[in-house]
Parts: C-alpha cells; structure tokens; sequence
C-alpha cells in the first residue's frame, strides 16, 4: 500500500475520531473499554496491523519528511498493536491510567488529532497526484 493511501486512511479515521473525542470524551472511553475483550481487539487490531506492514513493504516513492512521518505513524501503530495483542492485560492497565487523566486532556488530545487526521489527508491527497506516485500503480 502506498504511504498516500494509508495517509488518507488514516486521515479519514482521525477526523472522524477527533471530534467524538471533544463532544463526548467520556463514550470515547467507554468504547475504549469495549475493547478489552481481546476477540474485538484482534478484530479492529489485525487490519490496522495488516495495512501498516503494506505500507512500510510498499518502496518508498518520495523522499519527503511527510513519507517519513507517514511511514513513522504506521511503525508506531504496528508496535502498539503488537504489544496490545500479545499482552491482553497492557489495555486494561492502559485504561487504569487513563481513568486517573482528567477528560480535559482527552479533549486536549481530540484538538490534536484533528489537524493531524487534516494534515494527513492533505499530504495523501498530495502525494497521489505528484507524478512520482502514478508511475508504480499497477
């Protein structure tokens, strides 16, 4: 998978995210905690894993610090879904710190992530029309 697809992709969730994230952080955390059966953390976790490894196969086709950050981005998610996955309890001990944050901080994180999820829809957008992209489609 090309660094400018997952970029959209990711992009996509995070702007969906982040303003759930500022109206109601505290359904966010319920949700979080939904996930603590480790048969639902396979299932939303395994794709995010599988599309993260496409990315950082796929040759890189442009030396740019936004394929590096996108690349960065998706050796993060894949680290920290193998560490959820192969350590079921690392959510639950997860979830017990973040209890202690105050919901202001959730929201704080929803402000962050929004103009990150705009960032990397641009940037994706932008790389699929350089030249350099459309050369390695298929």
């Amino acid at each position: 998978m090309k660094s400018s697809t997952y970029a959209v992709l990711i992009g996509v969730y995070l702007m969906l995210l982040g303003p759930l994230m500022l109206i109601w952080p505290q359904e966010i955390l319920n949700a979080i905690r939904g996930l603590a059966d480790h048969r639902i953390l396979l299932l939303v976790g395994i794709p995010f894993v599988m599309i993260s490894v496409l990315v950082l196969v796929h040759p890189v086709t442009i030396r740019s610090r936004g394929e590096l950050l996108v690349r960065i981005l998706a050796s993060l998610t894949i680290l920290k879904l193998v560490i959820l996955i192969w350590w079921p309890d690392s959510l639950a001990w997860t979830m017990n710190l973040v209890d202690k944050i105050p919901l202001a901080f959730l929201r704080g994180e929803g402000l962050v992530v929004i103009p990150l999820g705009g960032w990397l829809i641009w940037w994706g957008a932008k790389a699929m029309r350089l030249p350099s992209q459309q050369a390695t489609d298929p």
